[in-house]
């Protein structure tokens, strides 16, 4: 049964005509492109998590604020982060901007995730991508999308952790009037 994460590949490869057989696991078990990890990060005013992935599928992860706390490690499915290794290993990632944001503000209600990083590590050279409000090539946005799913399909070591993305409800006794 395909997981979200396969999905979102697959309609990805779809869209940019790429093969999907051509990506994947490597015959020599080196990750593509000699990416040793990748990383996301999502912040708001109150609240943000990051997660590191390693190639061979073990996950770090903390978080704080309201929904998002606490730190873990844990497993994700392999191919698909292997895929995404191997995507990014093919891209141009020199072409690629460091900051992307719209030309518009917007306004959030406190808590919301609005600032996403990309990280990309190989060997000692590391490079951060910043997707503001959504912003960014479709590559960025999917690299993005396909680590927040791979984490929430994460198996943890320990107790299981719900990310909690969209702002926490407000009390209404609490609002002012």
């Amino acid at each position: 049964m395909p997981t979200p994460a396969s999905e979102l590949f697959h309609l990805y490869c779809q869209q940019t005509n790429r093969r999907e057989e051509t990506l994947g696991l490597s015959r020599d078990n080196k990750p593509p492109g000699g990416i040793t990890a990748l990383g996301i990060e999502r912040s708001g005013t109150t609240r943000a998590y990051c997660a590191t992935f390693q190639p061979d599928g073990t996950v770090f992860y903390a978080g704080e604020g309201s929904g998002l706390e606490g730190e873990r490690t844990g497993k994700v499915e392999v191919a698909p982060l292997w895929s995404l290794l191997q995507l990014l290993a093919e891209s141009d990632l020199n072409s690629l901007a460091d900051s992307y944001q719209y030309a518009a503000d917007f306004i959030y209600e406190s808590g919301t995730l609005f600032d996403a990083f990309l990280l990309i590590q190989s060997g000692a050279e590391k490079r951060v991508i910043k997707s503001s409000d959504g912003a960014g090539t479709s590559l960025v946005k999917v690299a993005l999308d396909l680590l927040d799913l791979l984490l929430d399909q994460a198996v943890w070591e320990r107790k299981p952790l719900i990310i909690n993305r969209n702002p926490p409800l407000q009390d209404p006794r609490r609002q002012k009037r």
